[in-house]
């Protein structure tokens, strides 16, 4: 009689049981990040007069290879040689020069990349012996133009200095 009894109070219960559902939905969320690489148009030339100043063709873009819009930096290294150099065609109006980096000054989205920093790398005339070699690194950086406080993007210098400060070169 007392299982009985239990049996028909539990009854109830297992109804409400039997009749709620679950169900389980996986949230992804995939972080942003930029990588960008150095594009260059240069063509070697053959060995260089180095009693003459020379202009050859190099030039220079960043590409945003990721999924973010980004913000992009150059600095060009000259390599242990004591040869002058210049750019004949530099573009000022997107690039700003900075301490020793050059700032392009607009977004560069996903996929796209910077107008040419310059076309023109004049040599000047070294007076060096034959057989010297003439080097330049091309050095490129890249921050996220999206300012995580405000939802919005930055303006290039705030971008800048969000991300690596005033120790890492932006003045």
């Amino acid at each position: 009689m007392i299982v009985l009894v239990l049996g028909i109070l539990c009854l109830p219960a297992a109804g409400l049981a039997f009749l709620t559902a679950r169900e389980q939905v996986l949230n992804q969320a995939v972080m942003g990040e930029n990588t960008s690489t150095v594009e260059e148009k240069f063509q070697e030339p053959e060995p260089l007069d180095p009693e003459k100043s020379h202009e050859l063709q190099k030039e220079i873009r960043v590409k945003n290879q990721e999924n973010v819009p980004c913000y992009v930096r150059v600095r060009i290294l000259q390599g242990d040689t004591e040869t002058a150099c210049t750019w004949k065609d530099l573009d000022d109006k997107l690039w700003q020069k900075r301490g020793e980096y050059y700032y392009y000054t607009q977004i560069v989205n996903s996929g796209e990349s910077t107008k040419p920093l310059a076309g023109t790398l004049v040599i000047e005339k070294t007076g060096e012996a034959a057989g010297q070699e003439f080097r330049l690194l091309v050095y490129e950086e890249s921050v996220q133009a999206y300012n995580p406080e405000s939802g919005e993007n930055w303006q290039w210098l705030e971008a800048w200095k969000y991300y690596v400060g005033t120790e890492g070169g932006v003045v």
